[in-house]
């Protein structure tokens, strides 16, 4: 047991190493393209104040950071990949088109149940837009937990085959029939399980807030920690935009949130 623990481990391992070893490259391009469109470095080198260079950049900057707002199905086909013990090409796309139904059953099922808050007040509420789609903010967990799934069900009947007239529905085909309704179920079931998650981080803000330095030690530590989970912001974001931030009256009104009080006093 503990012997295929630890190849479980190592596997999951080298499956995380394809979606983590992308990040820095496009964090560094990023930056770059940052670097070309700065206004204060073109007042120092004033080659650089030309559309050429500040369209590139813009673009660079522009095209890779999708990467970043995007990694739970970066995760999910990534993991899914490196896990596939055999035609790792088709687990892949089955692992993306799991993504793609995972998110639309999850927001389906939210708005039957009413459970789906108003775009205008997403943030701080634990949910989020993934590729268009309204659902839960799981951050890079999601990309984890269906890449894994994905996975583990590519591997079990990828080798499945069918005669006569159902032999089109075999091999990958049959795997992602197969993902269908087993997705569909983790959707709902993560509806109910996730938001427990969410409120421990949410507490982790209120006990950050008032154990003093200790706290912030803690606020971070944890701030940095989460940052290749995707979940940082659930840390910060009480802080930016509820009273745990603080609340201040400005021109007669109220506003709550360091952040809020920041651009109001702008």
């Amino acid at each position: 047991m503990k012997e295929k623990v630890m190849s479980a481990m190592q596997s999951f391992s080298k499956a995380m190493f394809m979606p983590v070893l992308i990040l820095p490259i496009a964090g560094l391009l990023i930056a770059v393209g940052n670097v070309l469109t700065n206004a204060r470095l073109m007042e120092i080198l004033p080659f650089l104040d030309n559309p050429v260079t500040k369209g590139f950049g813009t673009i660079l900057s522009g095209a890779l950071v999708a990467i970043l707002n995007n990694l739970g199905l970066i995760f999910c086909t990534g993991i899914a990949i490196g896990l596939a013990k055999k035609k790792k090409a088709e687990a892949g796309f089955t692992a993306l088109l799991a993504f793609l139904v995972f998110i639309n059953a999850m927001n389906k099922f939210m708005g039957l149940r009413g459970m789906l808050v108003d775009a205008d007040a997403l943030r701080g509420s634990g949910q989020a837009v993934v590729l268009g789609i309204q659902i839960l903010d799981m951050g890079v967990f999601l990309g984890i937990i269906l890449g894994c799934v994905s996975a583990y069900v590519h591997n079990r009947f990828i080798d499945t085959e069918f005669n006569n007239a159902f032999q089109i529905y075999g091999g990958a085909r049959f795997v992602f029939i197969v993902l269908i309704p087993v997705i569909i179920i983790l959707a709902v079931v993560l509806t109910y399980v996730w938001p427990p998650v969410q409120l421990v981080i949410d507490s982790l803000g209120y006990f950050i807030n008032r154990t003093g330095n200790f706290g912030i030690f803690i606020y971070g530590a944890l701030e940095r920690l989460l940052i290749p989970t995707g979940l940082h912001h659930l840390v910060y974001t009480p802080f930016l935009y509820t009273k745990l931030g603080g609340t201040e009256q400005i021109a007669g009104q109220v506003y709550e949130g360091c952040r809020n009080i920041y651009y109001a006093e702008m």
